[in-house]
């Protein structure tokens, strides 16, 4: 590897940009082509235009596959490239629901996705719903991020505009109706959730569907109200492709989590257990270690101490859970 590595620093330039341009030209004739392999080659042959073209196709195919961290290394370096505004609109909003899916992965690269969608929903060339769509990943990024009060902003500027997109308008109000360090009282909270009920009849794919219903059961439950347990009930045991597993994943990690703040531990465990077998079964790390750092929350509270000490220093020593 070294040597190739040597050659290849030895080629000049000009020279290298060439033959990677041959290389994506002759790669183009395959079928299927590899789209991949295809952005890299007109990444280093400085084609911005087919660059962005196969960099797309390829992270297309990596978020089906539920691959988005793949996706998110395909798209990365375009987030500063100088394209066509709405190009570059549809690559930082698709960089930005991989990053979303991550659950807050460090390896990310969510600072450089906000500064691109703080720079894109003033973008007077897009259209003022579109701004809108971004501003709400914007929103949950920062929702993400632990900043609640410019979330909350964002989120809410974003909503008035949203009419046309009743699945970002709801995730907007859901996130709105979550109680974290917000100085509104509990009524607010529950009227944003209350209009996020009303969108939940528009049509809207399945996953989607799953994902409003999950975040609005936590949501009522962190508020304290009952409703949140006959939403529960209505998850199913399983799901049909790797966006609604992972929508499962995540409502079984944080309605479990609320189970223990209405001191339910029989439920909170079932469903935890519920969160780590699918986090386990479909490689989702950061949701697996998030469930298993509130299972051991939920053994301290329980007096299962036995092996405690020993599962919390592991958390501590990965650095990849945080702690309050």
């Amino acid at each position: 590897a070294r040597s190739a590595s040597a050659v290849y620093e030895s080629v000049p330039g000009p020279e290298r940009r060439r033959l990677h341009l041959r290389a994506g030209e002759v790669l183009a004739r395959q079928q299927p082509p590899p789209a991949a392999r295809l952005a890299r080659h007109f990444r280093h042959g400085a084609d911005l235009d087919r660059w962005a073209y196969w960099a797309e196709q390829a992270a297309d195919a990596a978020i089906s596959a539920g691959d988005h961290l793949t996706a998110v290394g395909l798209l990365d370096e375009l987030l500063t490239a100088e394209l066509p505004v709405s190009l570059r609109a549809r690559i930082v909003r698709k960089c930005a629901e991989a990053v979303l899916f991550l659950q807050g992965d460090d390896d990310t690269p969510a600072d450089r996705i906000m500064v691109a969608l703080r720079s894109l929903v003033s973008e007077p060339q897009l259209p003022v719903e579109q701004r809108a769509e971004l501003r709400t990943l914007l929103g949950r990024l920062l929702n993400q991020q632990g900043e609640y009060a410019a979330a909350y902003l964002e989120l809410a500027r974003a909503v008035r505009h949203l009419k046309g997109a009743p699945v970002r308008a709801a995730h907007s109000m859901i996130l709105l109706g979550w109680p974290r360090a917000s100085p509104w009282p509990a009524s607010v909270h529950l009227r944003w959730l209350r209009r996020a009920e009303s969108l939940a009849s528009a049509p809207m794919p399945p996953a989607d569907r799953l994902g409003l219903l999950v975040d609005r059961a936590a949501a009522l439950l962190q508020l304290g109200a009952e409703a949140g347990w006959e939403l529960a009930e209505q998850l199913p045991r399983t799901g049909q492709s790797v966006e609604e597993l992972l929508h499962l994943a995540r409502g079984y990690l944080n309605i479990g989590d609320a189970a223990i703040h209405w001191g339910r531990d029989a439920a909170a465990r079932e469903l935890l257990g519920r969160a780590l077998t699918l986090a386990r079964t479909h490689r989702m790390g950061r949701i697996e270690e998030i469930t298993q750092s509130t299972l051991a929350r939920l053994d301290w509270f329980s007096g299962f101490w036995e092996d405690l000490p020993a599962r919390v220093t592991g958390f501590v020593e990965t650095d990849r859970v945080e702690w309050d």
